[in-house]
């Protein structure tokens, strides 16, 4: 029982020796911490770096395996660098080696996130060692111990010293990122509100059109007219035709009509004539017949007359005589034949008066 409360007693020294070796150990090494930024102005988001000098007057190597710096405000780490740590390999990693009365320095970069004081971050440096002894290993089997220190590092970390600095709808402003607060008929380009060419096609010229806050020519047909900045059919009556986008009369020629918006040749017939623009029919004497579109006199024989605009034979009695185009009555040949037919007529009358004679007489005859 006595050796029993011995080895206990003994193992506690032993550990308290230890702990006390280790203890000068880690409060024996020390670090300075520097930083710089692009043109020696810390910008949020922007790419820091910071040099670290470890110094060792312990009396035993120390080995890091990682170095954190995290904000105070929840101890939550925004740069680092981390080495791979192999404990039960041969190979145990590219370690970073402090020996005794050394001095290591190391860089790294990082984004700078936001300040948590004002314009100032304050953080603290974590560093991360190796465990070399045994006995803590074999006792809580770790490898390696990671230790914060309260002592607080600051840089001045600005929003912006210029609008790349902030977000696209954003512009830099005392240090710090403002929203843009544009008009209706403006946009964002190059962190500020810039115009729109239009926003309402009556912005535009006469002959444009306000598409996609741009205006664009109309580009409207031959037949159309622009109004309203719209192109519009032109409804031209047929003797029109366009002309600078506007309705325009026909001057057509005397031998043309307008048909279709354009001058087209007349083709009338011989019987027809020109006359405002239209054939219209001709109104021949009946002495006359229609040629190349007009009358012309007809030029008939003594023997013919005019019928239907044409010369015809007359068609005269025996009686009659074809004189100038007509037939006119032979006084003469009237007469004697007149004077023959009254002839005839009292021979006629003579004949029956003796008939009437002879009737009687043979009457008177036979009552005797």
């Amino acid at each position: 029982m006595k050796k029993y409360k011995l080895r206990i007693l003994f193992l506690l020294l032993v550990t308290a020796a230890y702990m006390a070796i280790n203890t000068l150990s880690v409060s024996a090494y020390f670090y300075n911490i520097t930083y710089s930024c692009n043109d020696n102005v810390c910008i949020e988001g922007e790419t820091a770096a910071w040099y670290f000098e470890l110094l060792n007057q312990g009396n035993k190597e120390v080995e890091y395996i990682g170095i954190e710096l995290a904000s105070i405000t929840n101890i939550t780490p925004f740069a680092s660098l981390h080495i791979q740590f192999y404990p039960l390999s041969s190979y145990r990693g590219k370690l970073i080696t402090v020996g005794t009365n050394e001095k290591v320095s190391i860089n790294f970069t990082a984004k700078l996130p936001k300040a948590n004081f004002g314009r100032r971050l304050v953080y603290q440096p974590c560093f991360t060692t190796t465990i070399t002894d045994s006995y803590i290993i074999a006792r809580d089997n770790i490898y390696e111990s990671r230790q914060c220190y309260n002592q607080n590092e600051t840089m001045e970390v600005l929003k912006c010293v210029a609008n790349a600095h902030c977000g696209l709808d954003e512009y830099c402003i005392l240090n710090r990122c403002a929203k843009l607060e544009c008009k209706s008929c403006q946009y964002i380009i190059n962190h500020t509100c810039a115009n729109y060419e239009c926003c309402s096609s009556e912005e535009c010229k006469a002959d444009e059109q306000c598409r996609n806050n741009t205006c664009q020519n109309l580009n409207c047909d031959i037949q159309d007219y622009i109004s309203n900045h719209t192109c519009r059919f032109l409804s031209c009556s047929f003797d029109e035709y366009t002309e600078n986008r506007a309705c325009k009369k026909l001057d057509c020629g005397i031998y043309e009509y307008a048909f279709n918006h354009s001058c087209t040749q007349l083709n009338c017939s011989e019987n027809q004539f020109v006359e405002n623009h239209t054939c219209k029919m001709l109104k021949c004497e009946e002495t006359e017949y229609a040629k190349n579109h007009a009358c012309v006199k007809l030029e008939c024989l003594y023997n013919e007359t005019f019928s239907n605009h044409a010369c015809k034979p007359l068609d005269c009695h025996f009686f009659q005589d074809k004189i100038n185009h007509s037939c006119i009555s032979n006084k003469k040949v009237i007469y004697k034949l007149v004077l023959e037919i009254i002839a005839i007529i009292a021979i006629i009358l003579f004949f029956a008066i003796d008939y009437k004679k002879y009737g009687q007489k043979h009457k008177e005859s036979k009552k005797e």
